[in-house]
């Protein structure tokens, strides 16, 4: 190990825990720690190259789907299927769908770029918000049924939504072929994945547990998880979607219980350096100089986003528990990275054609935005998103009183 390896590994553990603890103290999720430890390390200590610590940082994505696809019950999810196929597929068709005619027609972006912008922005952080849930002991709550249903439908859209980004970013000009190849090699990684099913995993997990060594039995699920990510990364798919399926087999297994106590630490580890690898993509001095435009359009994605819940919640639900829900799921999510770093590695951000209100801003020199500078800004957004939605959460209450006597007060106004 060279020394500067040394010294960032120390410094990042010293940042890390000095951050949690620090963070904890004051009441507010460690998440932000790990990404302002990621900064600090890529700003101190000039790291360019962090291809090998975001690979790693991606296995915690890959083993959140994991857990997720363990919980995926339908039995489990009879008791909140409004919220999830009726609040969840109308607030991730919304969002996309009003985000891409916004990016297509007013500020004139590409279809493609369009489309990815919209998938992204439709997706709202997991991590964060259930934790605050379960923390808080909100889950049974017509809150916390309705922001839990939304979070899990968007869960689930989002292995489409890598399935759409294969198809974009693959080199053959022949898309029939390409739907019909993807669709084929999906058909392959749920036969392989789901037909062993709960057979195959009591067998594995049984002799594991038969050992009756912790270190094995974990050792077993790495093998299983890790195996069923190569698998999906060998036909061109994201890790993540093995992950998923293959935690919907083990969901059936006798040992669903055993692999969720024994794995939680793990995936909490793995997703802590997801959160760090986040932090050092941030660029510190394009941010100082982008400080104004990426504040605007934060506060302009998290307004639509919570406009746009509000208004669906609406339907079904009361002024109040509408707002509230719709504030916590106002950020965009770890998923939304992903998203946008496929994107980025298949080079779908086009900004070649200057229309709409950029095209405009750009003639007039008032805002410049270079190709290079698109997957910076859609990070920064990501990221400060996340990082203030710890606070809108621990002043939910505050908030959303605060909104409603305004929005009371103008209902007054107008009818004087």
């Amino acid at each position: 190990m060279e020394n500067s390896t040394l010294y960032i590994v120390i410094a990042g553990l010293w940042l890390a825990v000095g951050f949690g603890i620090f963070l904890k103290k004051l009441d507010m999720p460690v998440i932000i720690g790990y990404i302002c430890t990621g900064t600090v390390l890529a700003a101190f200590f000039k790291i360019n190259d962090f291809n090998l610590l975001s690979d790693i940082g991606e296995f915690g994505i890959v083993f959140l789907m994991f857990m997720i696809g363990i919980e995926f019950n339908f039995d489990k999810l009879k008791s909140i299927k409004q919220e999830v196929l009726v609040f969840g597929l109308l607030q991730v068709v919304l969002c996309a769908l009003i985000a891409f005619l916004l990016g297509y027609f007013v500020l004139g972006l590409s279809p493609i770029f369009s489309l990815v912008l919209g998938m992204g922005l439709s997706l709202s952080s997991t991590a964060i918000v259930l934790k605050f849930f379960e923390d808080s002991k909100q889950l049974s709550t017509p809150m916390g049924k309705s922001a839990v249903g939304i979070l899990i439908f968007q869960d689930i859209a989002a292995i489409p939504m890598l399935l759409i980004l294969t198809i974009l970013g693959s080199k053959d000009s022949n898309v029939n072929l390409l739907i019909l190849k993807t669709f084929i090699s999906a058909g392959i990684i749920l036969v392989l994945l789901l037909l062993p099913g709960k057979k195959g995993a009591n067998l594995i997990l049984e002799q594991a547990k038969d050992t009756r060594l912790p270190e094995i039995f974990i050792g077993t699920i790495l093998v299983i998880v890790c195996s069923a990510a190569g698998l999906s990364h060998f036909f061109g798919f994201s890790m993540s979607l093995g992950a998923f399926i293959v935690g919907m087999a083990i969901s059936k297994s006798r040992y669903k219980i055993n692999v969720q106590e024994e794995f939680a630490q793990l995936k909490n580890l793995f997703l802590a350096l997801f959160f760090i690898t986040i932090g050092m993509q941030i660029n510190v001095s394009f941010f100082m100089e982008k400080f104004f435009v990426v504040i605007f359009l934060l506060i302009l994605v998290m307004g639509f986003k919570t406009a746009i819940i509000y208004a669906l919640l609406r339907f079904f639900r009361d002024a109040k528990t509408a707002i509230k829900t719709a504030l916590s799921l106002a950020q965009i999510g770890e998923f939304s990275f992903v998203i946008f770093l496929n994107s980025g590695s298949h080079q779908l951000f086009n900004l070649q054609e200057k229309k709409g209100i950029l095209g405009f801003l750009h003639q007039k020199n008032i805002l410049n935005i270079a190709q290079n500078d698109i997957h910076q800004l859609l990070i920064l957004m990501v990221v400060f998103s996340m990082l203030a939605t710890p606070f809108i959460l621990k002043y939910l209450e505050s908030i959303a009183q605060f909104i409603l006597h305004q929005k009371s007060q103008e209902n007054e106004l107008a009818k004087k």
